[in-house]
């Protein structure tokens, strides 16, 4: 559990996670957390490393207005295994979702214009991704190790795919966008 004085004239607490006064940033949730967390609608921001290592938690359900997803906000939550991103997303962190071994599918929503280093490194039973029509960048290692991802439809708006984007995949077939200027 977690507590914080309710005096306290800058954070607040309620079911096992740490957000401040306002309730618009998560700090940090309690790793023993279980099951579905969602969170309060008034959430913007989740800061790096808020989730991370929270292994019984199977879904999140995140709040319209959430815009930053800090880095390794969700790393290693091995047991998570449903997650939707909010239309509202802008930024997603190197790292966010490390490790989030039970995650199936996920969808950017529009809007984001790059995904960050090792966002999804090492989750390998994700097998179905959808990326935005505002997706530019690809950086770093950003699906290294998704052994279960056979497919992916990069969007003719990407023009920078970075090294080990994709190392380690299971694809059968990549098509790659017109507008590609940059494998690295």
């Amino acid at each position: 559990s977690l507590t914080v004085d309710a005096d306290s004239l800058h954070f607040t607490a309620t079911d096992g996670i740490l957000y401040d006064k306002e309730l618009t940033t998560v700090i940090r949730a309690v790793p023993a957390l279980t099951g579905t967390v969602t969170l309060p609608e008034t959430v913007t921001t989740i800061v790096s490393a808020a989730f991370s290592w929270c292994d019984k938690i199977t879904e999140l359900v995140l709040p319209e207005g959430l815009v930053t997803i800090g880095t390794s906000a969700f790393y290693e939550m091995s047991s998570l295994q449903t997650v939707t991103l909010p239309s509202t997303v802008e930024t997603m962190g190197s790292y966010a979702f490390y490790k989030t071994s039970s995650l199936t599918s996920i969808v950017i929503p529009e809007g984001v214009t790059t995904l960050n280093d090792y966002t999804f490194l090492g989750s390998t039973s994700l097998s179905s991704v959808t990326l935005p029509s505002t997706l530019t960048v690809i950086n770093r290692a950003v699906f290294d190790g998704c052994s279960s991802l056979e497919s992916i439809i990069i969007p003719e708006s990407v023009h920078t795919i970075r090294n080990h984007a994709f190392r380690g995949c299971g694809f059968t077939s990549v098509i790659l966008p017109s507008g590609l200027t940059m494998i690295d």
